[in-house]
């Protein structure tokens, strides 16, 4: 089945998430465990991980929207979780397989943004109505502000270049980046597929009477 413009958008979404997950809970927490335990630190990881805990909690990060084997591999990325276990098992010890790690995912949100920004203007131009109308505004501003505070990411993870930013910079981006994914899924809203919470209870129907059934036949 071919995929249609908004299933398409929607997989391009759930890949940035994946690619923000990737660096900032997963990475945080191979740094903490590298050593780096200052109390902002910690408390940045733990923020990290409770936004991931809400979007698997909110199912937003289940695979429902795509249609063929290359959209699956976008929507649910096993290739990013395998990166991610093998630079966590070196990187704690080996200070540039760290490094490689965080210019990777850096790099690889940084090209999520611009992914769901394609995907976005295509679904806007296969409904054939404007930016406005069609109610993405919301994402591509979001993508606009998101997309220079990532770029400073990559630039900083990339050691080999010699250029870094200051410190106060990376502190102010980093903070910026770790609001994406719930900005996102309040600026996507026209668009995701509804949040499904997976806690909360389901209440059950009554069953009508049999007698009160039969009365109102």
């Amino acid at each position: 089945m071919k995929p249609t413009s908004l299933d398409q958008l929607r997989t391009a979404m759930k890949f940035s998430y994946w690619a923000w997950a990737a660096y900032w809970p997963a990475m945080g927490l191979m740094l903490l465990f590298a050593g780096m335990r200052d109390p902002v630190s910690l408390v940045f990881a733990l923020l990290c991980l409770g936004s991931f805990a809400v979007l698997v909690a909110s199912r937003s990060l289940s695979a429902t929207a795509s249609r063929n084997v290359r959209e699956f591999l976008i929507e649910r990325p096993f290739y990013l979780l395998a990166a991610v276990g093998i630079i966590a098992l070196f990187g704690s010890s080996i200070p540039i397989v760290a490094n490689l790690g965080l210019a990777l995912f850096s790099g690889t949100f940084l090209a999520s943004l611009v992914f769901v920004g394609i995907r976005m203007r295509a679904h806007v131009l296969a409904t054939g109505t404007s930016v406005f109308r069609s109610r993405a505004d919301q994402v591509f501003l979001l993508l606009a502000i998101t997309f220079p505070a990532a770029l400073l990411v990559f630039i900083d993870s990339i050691k080999a270049t010699g250029v870094g930013n200051p410190a106060a910079s990376v502190v102010a981006v980093n903070w910026l980046c770790f609001a994406y994914p719930p900005l996102m899924l309040l600026a996507s809203r026209p668009f995701r597929e509804p949040l499904v919470w997976s806690l909360r209870r389901k209440t059950a129907v009554a069953p009508k009477p049999v007698a009160a059934a039969e009365a109102t036949d």
